[in-house]
């Protein structure tokens, strides 16, 4: 096991520096394209897409008139499901875009 007090070498320095400069590059190039997803036309209209699908189920989620319930909580478990998903698509690329 190595120990994290001791004294690092130039190399490991140089090393740690490189790969932090290149994760540094990563991110922002993340930032940017996140940036460009979220102001581009093609983005828009998923994002629309997206907010109809959610809508669509929240209505079979109201319209469900499936007596039992085992079969109706089953149903909205998996709607809800889709739901996350659709959102957290629609946050990442968001987050992304705010990164620093």
């Amino acid at each position: 096991m190595d120990n994290v007090f001791r004294t690092k070498t130039k190399e490991e320095i140089k090393k740690e520096e490189a790969e932090k400069k290149a994760i540094e590059i990563k991110l922002k190039k993340v930032v940017e394209d996140a940036q460009a997803c979220l102001s581009s036309t093609v983005f828009t209209k998923y994002r629309e897409s997206v907010r109809e699908a959610r809508e669509g189920l929240i209505k079979l989620m109201k319209m469900n008139s499936e007596p039992d319930p085992i079969k109706f909580a089953f149903f909205c478990k998996a709607c809800l499901v889709k739901i996350d998903a659709f959102d957290m698509m629609l946050e990442e690329v968001e987050k992304d875009s705010k990164k620093k």
